[in-house]
């Protein structure tokens, strides 16, 4: 026998956050000088109303994001990351469940609608306190658009972080090799691309020293299908 029932159920799922810079650093090499890239992990939990819940996977078992290394570097090149790869884009799986797991029938559809946000700041769970303040510049977070629930629940989100203004939008590899290490920066006073290299990079690991990110999923469900 299927039963429909119809509704309009609004929750909302903090999913954990974890430090992007506060365990090691990869380096980044101008010529002896080292500098860094930032690492972190994502926490995920599962989020329930009173018959169903959500449950939120990364699709490559952890999400660690890794501001590293671009896939390829010359061999001889004035500045250099060996530490670790860039990782900065990665997918989240979510599914849904009956809440209740001594349900003995299934779950066969949802349909409503799944919208995230990302933030960075400082703090974990409750303590969290959202804060971009000098981290723009540096790195740029996702924009995860909105995504309808439908044929089952199963839905895919891409969380993909990028590089910032600061080094054009690409990785700082790209961006500072595509200059002799000795060139001076046009209009910057005698700094040459190495000597702005390392104060920029520097500048970046201040300013994303001890942050945290956060991902707030908000689910609208106008359908839920038993059989």
């Amino acid at each position: 026998m299927r039963n429909k029932r119809k509704g309009i159920l609004m929750a909302s799922a903090i999913l954990g956050s974890a430090a992007i810079v506060s365990t090691g650093f990869a380096a980044w090499v101008i010529t002896a000088p080292t500098e860094t890239s930032q690492t972190g992990n994502i926490t995920i939990d599962t989020v329930s109303d009173n018959r169903v819940k959500m449950t939120a996977e990364w699709a490559d078992g952890d999400g660690t994001v890794v501001f590293g290394a671009p896939e390829s570097q010359a061999a001889n090149a004035w500045l250099r990351n060996d530490e670790k790869k860039e990782d900065i884009k990665h997918i989240l799986n979510l599914s849904f469940a009956w809440a209740d797991s001594t349900k003995t029938d299934s779950l066969s559809s949802v349909d409503g609608k799944v919208t995230a946000k990302v933030e960075i700041g400082t703090g974990t769970g409750t303590d969290f306190v959202a804060d971009a303040t000098q981290t723009s510049e540096y790195i740029v977070l996702p924009t995860i658009s909105d995504k309808e629930i439908e044929d089952g629940g199963a839905v895919t989100l891409n969380v993909d972080f990028g590089w910032g203004e600061k080094f054009s939008n690409s990785n700082p590899y790209s961006y500072y090799t595509a200059h002799g290490a000795n060139d001076y920066v046009e209009g910057n006073s005698g700094d040459t691309w190495a000597d702005k290299a390392v104060k920029e990079l520097k500048a970046m690991e201040t300013a994303l020293k001890g942050k945290t990110f956060k991902i707030t999923l908000s689910f609208t469900f106008n359908d839920v299908t038993n059989s």
